[in-house]
């Protein structure tokens, strides 16, 4: 979620609302993310991402950037026009896909731009009329959510609808605003979690203690290996590792080139560096002499070769 600074308007016009959904459509391909739920309203935005590998912020940075960049130059101001940095949770999805679905989908009716269900369904800035049929979204992932309901399309979507209209009555979900406080261990039907449960939570996570927990763990861990990957390996370490797997020398992979052997050891090498040594990838760009863009795209492409080759940072290191 994002605001709006000082909660002024994001969009003036039509042309605001094309402009953020074409750009927003742009970085979806680019990055293999999925959205399946979006809201557009009058100084915020809500979306659902469904992540792929290249990691949510470069999504957001460029997203955002080109917006204000754009809006800046039409309106003739300048400054920021966004609040701080976008809001962001990682939900667990077998909790509340569709519990966040509903609320991204509801908060035009909430907000009294639109009256009733039916009026939501003709609301063009909102993910809701595709689920419904009314207007294709092209980059918006309707199947993943219609397939919670039924495998009958025409089921589906009256099921769906069913289930916003009981979501009216049930109000706002606190753990869902995106403030502040973050409340514990609270489940997607309102009740709590176990009291156990309740000691595993982080304002950045909405799920059960255990979802938590698993998080939580894995990053720590994530952490605990970059950190012992720094301490007895620079990145020309790294550079090294991955010529001599690829079966080329380290200079090869610091210049531009599309051989499949060079291309081998740069994915590697981005790989490496991002994720296990834990370099920004800014400065994995500027050390290989490529765009950020290809190093998101190294990373990717680096998991696989481990995955076909068996190779890993720390037997090559």
């Amino acid at each position: 979620m994002v605001r709006g600074i000082a909660r002024a308007p994001l969009f003036e016009d039509r042309s605001d609302h094309i402009f953020f959904l074409a750009l927003l459509e742009r970085e979806l391909k680019r990055t293999g993310a999925r959205c399946l739920a979006w809201s557009l309203m009058t100084n915020h935005v809500h979306l659902l991402i469904q992540t792929g590998t290249i990691p949510l912020a470069q999504l957001m940075h460029r997203l955002l950037f080109r917006y204000a960049a754009r809006f800046n130059r039409k309106y003739r101001r300048a400054g920021h026009i966004f609040q701080n940095r976008y809001k962001s949770m990682l939900c667990d999805r077998e909790s509340y896909l569709l519990e966040l679905v509903r609320y991204i989908h509801l908060n035009p009716l909430r907000a009294g731009l639109v009256s009733s269900l039916e009026g939501l369904a003709r609301y063009p800035w909102t993910g809701h009329k595709a689920l419904m049929g009314r207007l294709p979204v092209a980059w918006q992932d309707t199947d993943e959510v219609l397939a919670e309901f039924s495998k009958d399309r025409n089921r589906a979507r009256s099921q769906y609808e069913a289930f916003l209209a009981e979501g009216i009555g049930k109000g706002r979900h606190p753990e869902l605003t995106f403030g502040d406080a973050h409340l514990r261990g609270v489940m997607a039907d309102g009740g709590h979690a176990a009291s156990g449960d309740r000691e595993a939570h982080d304002p950045r996570i909405l799920g059960g203690g255990d979802f938590i927990a698993k998080v939580v763990a894995k990053v720590e861990a994530a952490e605990r290996r970059r950190t012992r990957a720094g301490k007895r390996v620079n990145p020309q370490a790294v550079l090294q590792a991955a010529a001599r797997v690829a079966g080329v020398p380290v200079e090869a992979i610091q210049r531009p080139g599309k051989k499949p052997a060079v291309a081998m050891g740069r994915a590697l090498a981005c790989k490496w560096l991002v994720e296990d040594l834990g370099m920004q990838g800014v400065a994995v760009a500027r050390l290989l002499g490529v765009t950020s863009g290809a190093v998101s795209q190294g990373i990717e492409r680096g998991r696989r070769i481990e995955a076909e080759k068996g190779v890993a940072f720390d037997r090559e290191s």
